[in-house]
């Protein structure tokens, strides 16, 4: 071959090696770059610029939705729940009526002894009286007396409510201080209610009356019955007195409550009968001691059921009316400045009893 020969299939063989050559560079020219790319969404993705990467955050917001369907199917569960017991209780309520007055002869909040032995009746007396103690916090806290640990003030609140039958209820709470020992005047208070309605009477059409009941030889119970009424009208009432003294802790409980039946010892079918219920806190105070009084009086009964609205205002003195709105008017004013007449006069009757009971002292010492 000669040497032009030889140099024509050089040249013609150079241009086919030279394109496969450039081909294998844009390969791996194309390949960095895709590298390069992948390296920069990588970066971009975990960027510092952004709080969360962003496959975080998708899972996030996925979680937040499926708890949000849960909540609302919850929530759409309870509407239906709530929407259900709104239906029956509206049902409920239209088919309720207002509840009348407790009948005075089935309630358990009026008392009744039976006729029975000496051990069974005191066993009776300890259960009332005691019920009547443990209940003393919650008593006066039925209205809002001062807070004051001493002094000569005094505060007296006579609440007269009446029902839609014209039932009479009163609520007293009266407080005022005595400058004696707790001691003396836990006996004053004990003593003066024994005798309040011997010296007390606003009414003295009829002669006032007081029996002691059998009671075993017990200092801290006392049962009588009272003759409280007036003009023509029997008003008795069997009143049972407790007694609990404290002086360790600084105070004293004096209790009552009327006996609305008592088998052993009955009452007139005609007479009347008054439940009521009284507790008396004694605190001692550097002053003195604190008397602290509520008590309830209801609407009088006899065993027929309660007097009507007539028949009381007759009894008590009350203008003559046609209606009973007008017999209801007179008797709440009645009613409210006998309590009110009531009170300062138990007030004064125990500083002579306390006054009487220091003479006694001082005699029996001389």
């Amino acid at each position: 071959m000669s040497h032009n020969q030889l140099l024509l299939n050089m040249s013609t063989r150079a241009p086919t090696k030279r394109v496969k050559r450039r081909r294998s560079q844009v390969v791996l020219a194309l390949r960095a770059h895709i590298h390069a790319l992948e390296s920069t969404r990588v970066r971009l993705g975990r960027a510092r610029i952004a709080p969360l990467p962003w496959a975080d955050v998708a899972g996030a917001l996925q979680d937040d939705m499926l708890q949000g369907v849960a909540e609302n199917r919850r929530l759409k569960k309870e509407l239906r729940h709530v929407e259900a017991l709104t239906t029956y209780l509206q049902s409920l309520v239209l088919t309720l009526r207002p509840p009348k007055s407790l009948d005075f002869r089935e309630t358990w909040r009026h008392s009744h002894l039976g006729a029975g032995d000496a051990t069974a009746r005191e066993t009776a007396y300890a259960w009332i009286l005691n019920q009547l103690r443990f209940n003393t916090d919650r008593a006066m806290q039925q209205r809002p007396f001062p807070s004051r640990s001493g002094g000569d003030l005094e505060y007296l609140d006579v609440d007269v409510r009446v029902s839609d039958d014209g039932v009479f209820t009163t609520h007293v709470a009266h407080e005022f201080f005595v400058r004696a020992s707790l001691l003396d005047t836990t006996d004053s208070i004990w003593y003066a209610e024994e005798t309040f309605n011997d010296v007390y009477r606003q009414l003295r059409q009829r002669q006032p009356s007081r029996l002691a009941l059998p009671v075993r030889a017990r200092d801290w119970v006392r049962y009588q019955q009272e003759e409280a009424g007036s003009n023509d009208q029997e008003l008795k009432m069997n009143y049972l007195f407790g007694r609990f003294d404290n002086v360790g802790d600084g105070h004293s409980i004096v209790v009552a409550r009327s006996i609305l039946q008592d088998d052993a010892f009955p009452v007139a079918a005609t007479a009347w009968s008054v439940e009521s219920s009284q507790w008396v806190l004694l605190v001692a105070t550097p002053m003195g001691t604190r008397c602290r009084t509520y008590y309830t009086m209801h609407h009088p009964c006899t065993a027929e059921g309660y007097v009507s609205l007539e028949a009381l205002a007759a009894c008590c003195n009350v203008p003559p009316a046609e209606t009973d709105a007008a017999r209801i008017t007179g008797l709440r004013h009645f009613f409210h400045e006998l309590h009110t007449h009531q009170r300062a006069f138990f007030r004064d009757h125990v500083h002579r009893v306390l006054a009487t009971l220091r003479r006694s002292s001082s005699f029996a010492n001389s």
